[in-house]
């Protein structure tokens, strides 16, 4: 069920990480905040991010899709470890990604502050 449950937070994080985009880099919200160049440098920082996320939330759901009723025990022991393996790893990159929003899309900014709710890998806390 923790992987479960990590495939549930990664998703909807995923989700959110889209009109965060649009607002971010496609909105005239922060066009006097940064210049072209610098909002594609960060542009290419941030879908980079989005991109390992969405790779490794689609590996860990296949994982967790598995047919484990046809199994034997090595294999089942084998595809829990691989479970385990892809749920760190997508809880790192969704880290990373709150990382990368906090410190380097919106803490880079001059007028604004903006604060974003701190990634916890049991759920993000509220803000």
């Amino acid at each position: 069920t923790n992987g479960l449950n990590r495939l549930f937070r990664s998703r909807r994080i995923l989700s959110y990480s889209y009109p965060f985009a649009y607002y971010m880099f496609g909105d005239d919200l922060f066009k006097n905040e940064m210049t072209k160049e610098v909002s594609e440098i960060k542009q290419n920082l941030f879908e980079d991010q989005q991109q390992q996320l969405e790779s490794n939330v689609e590996k860990l759901s296949m994982c967790l899709e598995e047919p484990f009723h046809d199994y034997d025990e090595d294999k089942i022991k084998d595809v829990r470890m691989q479970m385990i393996t892809m749920s760190s790893i997508v809880d790192n990159l969704c880290k990373k990604m709150y990382e990368c929003i906090e410190n380097d899309l919106l803490g880079s900014l001059q007028k604004s502050i903006h604060i974003i709710a701190p990634y916890k890998s049991k759920g993000v806390e509220k803000a």
